[in-house]
This record gives structure tokens, sequence and C-alpha cells, in this order.
């Protein structure tokens, strides 16, 4: 599975992790994040790589649609309300939902056709289920 965060206070970055920032004009950074933890784009890169190990290279190579500005505005909204501390999980698993629909309207898929996606790829609830902003909490000190 393929995972992206957003780090706005150079906080923590594992050695496993490949660093990404983004300078495409006109394509903010949390659209990017929407479009990439999106269910749609886990279906892309699996059935495009399907390796374990992911490399720059394979982040380079994920599509990137041309989108409104409106889009542009709702992706930026839903990350933002994702990235809330006090979120509870239902709250989270909505959001990502919305998140999803808004991904799959960019390539004006049908319901078969995201309901193939939905089962192809298991995206687990685990990450969902953190609580980041304790978590955070508990690496202030390293800052």
């Amino acid at each position: 599975m393929i995972f992206f965060a957003y780090d706005d206070r150079q906080t923590l970055t594992l050695n496993s992790a490949n660093v990404l920032i983004p300078t495409i004009s006109n394509y903010p950074i949390k659209t990017i994040l929407a479009l990439f933890n999106s269910t749609m784009y886990q279906f892309i890169f699996e059935k495009k790589f399907g390796a374990i190990k992911i490399l720059k290279s394979h982040i380079e190579q994920l599509p990137l649609p041309n989108i409104d500005k409106n889009a542009h505005i709702r992706f930026e909204k839903l990350v933002n309300e994702l990235l809330k501390k006090d979120l509870v999980l239902d709250e989270r698993k909505s959001l990502y939902k919305k998140l999803d629909e808004e991904v799959m309207n960019l390539f004006s898929l049908d319901e078969q056709d995201k309901n193939h996606i939905y089962n192809e790829v298991r995206v687990s609830d685990k990450l969902l289920e953190v609580n980041y902003g304790e978590l955070l909490k508990n690496y202030t000190h390293l800052l």
C-alpha cells in the first residue's frame, strides 16, 4: 500500500519514506495528497507497478489530471478536515469516502467501475483509527 502524509512542521520522517515536495504550478500540495491517498490511486499504483517497494520514479509516473479551481478548493477543504486532530473514527471514514468519491468523479467512473476498484483494493481502516494529534504530542520532545 502507498501512504502519503502532510508535514508542515518538519517533525518526523521515517527512514523508509520518500519525501515528496511537489512544485507543480497551479497544483496545490493538498490536491496531490488527496489524489495519492485515494483508493483510485492505490488501484493505479497496484496495477501499474505491482511493487512492494515504492520508488521515486513510481511516484513521478502517477497521473495528475487537469482539475479546475473549484475541484482544488474541494480537495483542500476535505484534506484540511481530515487533518483535524479531534476527529472521531466515523468522521474520518466519512471524509475519506467523500474524498474517494471526488477522485473517482474526476475520472468519470460509473458505479460498476467504482465498485470494481473498491473490491480490488482493500484499504485498511487502521490508518483512519490513528489519533494524529495524540501521536504528535508524543513526539513534541523531539522538536
